[in-house]
Order: structure tokens, then C-alpha cells, then sequence
């Protein structure tokens, strides 16, 4: 309960000052307030657990920004739909033109095909494989830092995450690590290994149960994101992150 209460009470500190000056402000009451009443034992761990606090807000901090990003694009692109789809509609009325096909019929539905596919795909295949990515880095460096002195190491014919899982459950012993959604995220990656090195045809995920995560296929076997399937998969990549953090970057 102490740790949980002093990472939001930070945690709070940071969104409303700023990582820097709440630094400042961690900095001045180790160094002066309480400086004569406190161990040093006790600054060390404070100034560390302050380090790891913003470390792991700031992770989340930037797992939100990316969801936020990615709701205000789909919407942007929306909007932008609309705006086109009643510029058309008007058109066709002006002109007394609603059975006929002119030039303005053609540009209309290029501008359609570009907001209704091509973007949309665009913008959730990037932040897909952007966001395997940060969660990556987050899982690697979470074991590198950790106080254990474990260092990440690829398993062979095993994949970044469930190499991350084997050492965390077995080599470093973390109590509960093992109760996270590693399966998850394990199959999320094979999603990704598609998207990334198969042209976003299933190979790989074959296997997967893509109904898990909100994303279907086409006739041709094609993975196909979804707004919906994006949405889900921040949202449970945000509460893998919050566990994680708190079980790995966490443990002092």
C-alpha cells in the first residue's frame, strides 16, 4: 500500500509540475527537511524509489499518449470522411447531377478509398508495431535494471517476450510474475512478426486466436486492424505495463 500511495502521489506530481521540478522538489526535502532525521539508508532508498517512480510514470505517461494519439487520429480521419461524403452530396444536388458520373465523381471516391482504407491501415499497422516495440524495450529494460544484476538474453528458438517470461519466472524468481497476460502478448508479437516481415499475410499467427484480439482477416488471409482491435490492445498493454512496472521495476 506505501508503494502504490508514494508512485501516484509522484506519479501526480509529475503530470501537474513536470518530471524536473518535482526532481527539484524530491531533491530539496532529502537535502534539507529531513536530512537530520532520516538515515541514510533510508535518503538512498527514497531517491531510488523517486527515480523508479518516474521512471515507471513516465512509461505510462507515453503507453497514454500513444492511445490518446491514436483516438484523435481515427477521429480526425472521421471527420474528414464526413466532410467529404457531404461536399459530394452537395455536388450531386448543384449539378441536378445525381445519376450522372463527371470528373468530381472520381477525385471524390480517390479521397474516399484514401480516408476509409488506406490511412486508417496505415495509422494501426504503425502504432501496432510501434507499440510492440516500446513494450519490448520496456520488458528488456525492466529486467537490465532490476536489482537481481540479470541481464536480458534472447532464448534460443524462443521470442523476446517469453524469453523475458522464462527468465523473470525462473532465473530471477519474481513472486507473481508468472499471473501476467505473458500468453498475450506473447501471441501479440507473432501478430506483429507478420505485419512486419510477412506483408501483414498470416504466417506466423496462423495459430493465434485473432478474436482475442478484436482483428479479423481477409479473403486473401491478410491481417485487418480494426479501430476496436487497436483500442483493446492499448488497453491491455497499459494494465500489463502497470503490472509489470510495479512487479519488476519496482522491486527494490
Amino acid at each position: 500500500m506505501v508503494r502504490t500511495t508514494l508512485r501516484d502521489s509522484i506519479g501526480k506530481l509529475i503530470e501537474v509540475l513536470g518530471s524536473e521540478e518535482t526532481e527539484k522538489i524530491i531533491e530539496y526535502i532529502v537535502s534539507t527537511s529531513y536530512e537530520e532525521t532520516i538515515d541514510k539508508k533510508d535518503i538512498s532508498y527514497l531517491r531510488l524509489r523517486s527515480n523508479k517512480s518516474f521512471e515507471t510514470h513516465k512509461i505510462i505517461m507515453l503507453l497514454n499518449h500513444y492511445h490518446k494519439y491514436l483516438l484523435f487520429t481515427e477521429e480526425y480521419i472521421a471527420t474528414q470522411l464526413d466532410q467529404i461524403n457531404e461536399e459530394h452530396r452537395n455536388h450531386r444536388k448543384s449539378k441536378d447531377q445525381e445519376s450522372t458520373v463527371d470528373l468530381k465523381f472520381f477525385s471524390f471516391k480517390a479521397e474516399q478509398k484514401r480516408l476509409q482504407t488506406y490511412f486508417p491501415n496505415i495509422l494501426r499497422t504503425s502504432l501496432f508495431i510501434a507499440l510492440c516495440s516500446f513494450l519490448e524495450d520496456v520488458i528488456k529494460n525492466g529486467i537490465n535494471s532490476h536489482k537481481s544484476n540479470h541481464k536480458f538474453k534472447k532464448l534460443e528458438e524462443k521470442g523476446n517476450v517469453e524469453s523475458a517470461k522464462i527468465i523473470l519466472i525462473k532465473e530471477i524468481k519474481i513472486k507473481d510474475i508468472e499471473k501476467l497476460k505473458w500468453d498475450y502478448f506473447i501471441n501479440l508479437f507473432r501478430i506483429r512478426n507478420d505485419l512486419v516481415h510477412n506483408g501483414g499475410k498470416i504466417n506466423n499467427s496462423r495459430k493465434v486466436d485473432l478474436e482475442a484480439y478484436k482483428i479479423s482477416k481477409d479473403e486473401n488471409e491478410y491481417l485487418v486492424l480494426s479501430k476496436e482491435a487497436l483500442d483493446f490492445i492499448f488497453k491491455e498493454s497499459i494494465e500489463f505495463i502497470e503490472q509489470f512496472s510495479s512487479l519488476v521495476i519496482m522491486d527494490l
